[in-house]
């Protein structure tokens, strides 16, 4: 029993005199009360405006705990047991009835003698009968289990799933008001947008479960690396929003981001679980430095770690103004990529390679080049890695195996004979069953596998060797040739090479740029890829090639083939014949599929994946 009605005697006596002034006849009193109690729930009857008791049903004790006839007559009944900020409710709701005649309904909150809270839902209405239009009668139900349920079920609404933390719609709502308090104390705040690098992969390679228990990892750091009084959410799949509160400047804030960037590198769930290891990319920006508009202040945290996540990740970066042009651009670019395929505005080029001791022709890589009409010929170091980032990869992807493989037929057939063509494969494509692709791909036109070469990134065997092991086997089976590109870069172990069937392995374009300068690291290193590659039976291909002393040195060190600007840059399917097979009478030029010769514009990317 609640103590403060714990003690309180019956007050027998203060009901007769109730009764005896009540204006309803005592002689009526009975009939009444068997009549609210047959009502059901809570009834009350009262005078207003002192809020007397003058009749109240057995619900009261069933309900609240109370007995009946310690509380009528009395005119504290309410004001002391109703939650004080429900008070207003009640008086709102007994003034309208009062004024209108009208039922009036309410939901408040009432203490029951053992101290709960119990929600109680009904109506205020007028009693009938009542010469002088002052007493009014309350019905009210016990609605406690269904307002626990609503609170539950709003608490999960607001809550992510998985880690427990505040969702992005929670975020939202705390991040008004705690602007509005640093508004109100002239206080700095800060909001850090961090997204998990390359987080997609761990789910698509390792499984949603490990997926979402490293989620629960990195949620429970980044809580860890906080003060008590900020907040951490889960705003998005891979990304967390932490608000600070209080920042005494934005030196504050690139310190907690730097906590931030180290907890999560720590954040795994094991030497045992492989591929759990990940980092970040945040993005800050402050209040009110750069905006007082709270729904603002998000946008321009999520602009700023786009601009750490298209620069390698892994860093922190603030908001600057430039990044809203920036972001504009992005998005017409995103808009127009989304039609490149089915507007016709992609094209392969070709760069030749050679054999580097003979300068013979012994191949080609297929380059992606974007020529939209009013853009114009779009970098591939900007649009691949958007493609990649929106999915938009995986079909684009799909139409380049397509459309090499169509090549090479339309060679053959014009008598043109190139003994390979290489293509890029991303990651996302290797996700998609990518074996199926180049095998339909091969079957429509004709080709046969040893034709076409994959080139697969060194990072990607090291973020996924067991599944790109998986997807390489069928195709390599098949006939198939592999080569690993940038090689050098990714510190792949010399076991995991020997697993792979992989034909060749092509120098990152960093250690040959090297060479000329003389750097005195790059040929020890080309020098020992070399002896490596070789003692595996592999060939070596260097890339971006530009100098005589550059292809001079790649002889005497023994590397096996080259490519670059030496000898040429990646042209059209008909400028490469026209280039490189004007010699050869059985070269049928007239019968090659055509396409309106473009101009290469210098904005081309040099080393970029698909566009050297």
């Amino acid at each position: 029993m609640h103590p403060k009605f714990a003690d309180s005697p019956p007050l027998s006596s203060s009901t007769d005199e109730a009764l005896a002034t009540s204006l309803i006849p005592a002689r009526e009193y009975a009939d009444r009360e068997r009549i609210l109690d047959a009502m059901g729930g809570l009834v009350c009857e009262f005078e207003m405006p002192t809020f007397r008791l003058v009749h109240l049903s057995k619900g009261v004790e069933a309900l609240l705990g109370y007995r009946r006839d310690w509380w009528l007559g009395q005119s504290g009944f309410c004001r002391q047991i109703i939650v004080d900020t429900d008070w207003r409710l009640l008086l709102r709701a007994c003034a309208g009835t009062l004024r209108t005649g009208r039922d009036h309904h309410l939901e408040l909150r009432m203490r029951g003698a053992d101290g709960e809270i119990v929600w109680l839902r009904g109506l205020v209405q007028r009693v009938t009968g009542d010469p002088h239009a002052s007493l009014l009668r309350a019905v009210v139900r016990d609605v406690s289990e269904t307002r626990n349920a609503e609170a539950r079920a709003d608490a999960m609404s607001s809550r992510d799933g998985v880690t427990g933390l505040p969702n992005r719609r929670a975020l939202r709502e705390l991040l008004l008001q705690q602007v509005g308090e640093s508004r109100r104390r002239h206080e700095r705040l800060a909001l850090l947008h961090l997204d998990l690098d390359r987080f997609k992969l761990v789910n698509e390679t390792l499984g949603y479960e490990i997926g979402d228990q490293l989620l629960i990892a990195v949620g429970g750091r980044i809580r860890g690396a906080l003060r008590e009084g900020d907040v951490v959410a889960r705003i998005g799949d891979d990304e967390f929003a932490v608000v600070l509160g209080d920042v005494q400047g934005p030196e504050t804030a690139a310190r907690v981001a730097n906590q931030l960037l180290e907890v999560i590198a720590e954040a795994h769930l094991g030497d045992d679980v492989e591929g759990t290891r990940c980092s970040g990319s945040i993005g800050i920006s402050l209040f009110p430095d750069d905006t007082v508009d709270a729904d603002q202040i998000l946008i321009y945290a999520e602009m700023a770690t786009q601009t750490v996540k298209a620069n390698g990740g892994r860093d922190y970066r603030f908001y600057t103004p430039r990044m809203n042009s920036s972001a504009l651009e992005r998005l017409n670019l995103v808009r127009h990529l989304d039609q490149a395929l089915s507007r016709d505005e992609l094209e392969l080029h070709y760069q030749p390679q050679f054999d580097v001791s003979s300068g013979r022709l012994i191949g080609a890589e297929a380059l992606l080049r974007w020529q939209h009409p009013e853009l114009g010929c779009v970098p591939p170091h900007q649009f691949v890695p958007l493609a990649e980032e929106t999915g938009d990869i995986v079909a684009i992807g799909r139409w380049v195996i397509d459309q090499a493989c169509r090549q090479i037929a339309a060679w053959d057939a014009a008598g043109v004979t190139v003994p390979r063509v290489a293509i890029n494969v991303s990651v996302a494509q290797f996700q998609h069953d990518v074996h199926e692709d180049v095998l339909t791909a091969l079957e429509r036109h004709g080709v046969r596998p040893d034709r076409l070469e994959i080139e697969i990134t060194e990072t990607l065997l090291m973020q996924d060797f067991a599944g790109a092991l998986q997807s390489i086997e069928p195709l390599a089976a098949r006939g198939v040739t592999f080569a690993i590109d940038d090689f050098g870069t990714g510190y792949s172990s010399l076991s995991m090479l020997n697993r792979l069937p992989v034909q060749a392995v092509k120098l990152d374009r960093s250690f040959v740029t090297g060479l000329s300068r003389d750097d005195g690291v790059s040929v020890p290193i080309v020098t020992a890829v070399i002896a490596m590659a070789h003692s595996l039976g592999l060939t070596v291909v260097a890339e971006g090639v530009e100098t005589d002393d550059q292809l001079s040195t790649l002889d005497r060190l023994g590397c096996d083939e080259f490519q670059g600007f030496l000898r040429s840059r990646a042209v059209t399917a008909t400028a490469f014949v026209r280039t490189f097979f004007t010699e050869n009478p059985h070269v049928d030029i007239a019968s090659l599929p055509h396409r309106s010769e473009r101009v290469p514009q210098p904005r081309i990317a040099i080393g970029a994946r698909h566009g050297t």
